[in-house]
């Protein structure tokens, strides 16, 4: 469950146009990294698509659900789950607020932003979960796929 156990296989989005460093440029141009912008991105089909096929890449083969948590967790989290094909569900702190989750079942935490991840990783392996990989949007850590800069542009690292 922690972050060096995620691996990121972004094979679904292609080098060039629709690229992750043209996705990254697409959302630092909608103010995604910037506070109260989530409605921005997460409104517009292409790039909502784009951000959860590199989110549903890294979802492991073992992941029996996708949960959601922080900040449009319901878009977000439809979003994964229509690409893995897999159920969802919403937590929030220690509450599931959409769909159910299942003692001992393996998961693929998402969310907009990396501290959104914490405070639930904690109450799924409280609550008895499998394996729980987590994996956000933004943030500073491995598991984010976008990191922000002071003006909130938008940068990918290529893993």
């Amino acid at each position: 469950m922690d972050a060096t156990s995620v691996e990121w296989n972004l094979s679904a989005l292609p080098d060039g146009p629709g690229s992750m460093e043209e996705l990254a440029r697409d959302l630092s141009a909608l103010g995604a990294g910037t506070p109260g912008a989530i409605s921005r991105w997460m409104s517009r089909p292409a790039v909502l698509r784009r951000v959860g096929l590199a989110l549903a890449e890294a979802v492991p083969a073992t992941a029996s659900r996708v949960i959601a948590s922080g900040d449009g967790a319901m878009v977000l989290g439809a979003s994964v789950s229509l690409i893995t094909g897999l159920p969802f569900a919403v937590v929030e702190a220690d509450a599931v607020t959409f769909g159910e989750i299942h003692h001992g079942e393996d998961a693929s935490l998402v969310a907009v932003d990396a501290a959104d991840l914490t405070t639930v990783r904690s109450s799924m392996e409280r609550a008895g979960m499998g394996r729980v990989t987590a994996h956000s949007v933004f943030g500073s850590t491995p598991e984010a796929l976008f990191s922000t800069d002071t003006e909130g542009a938008v940068q990918w690292t290529e893993r």
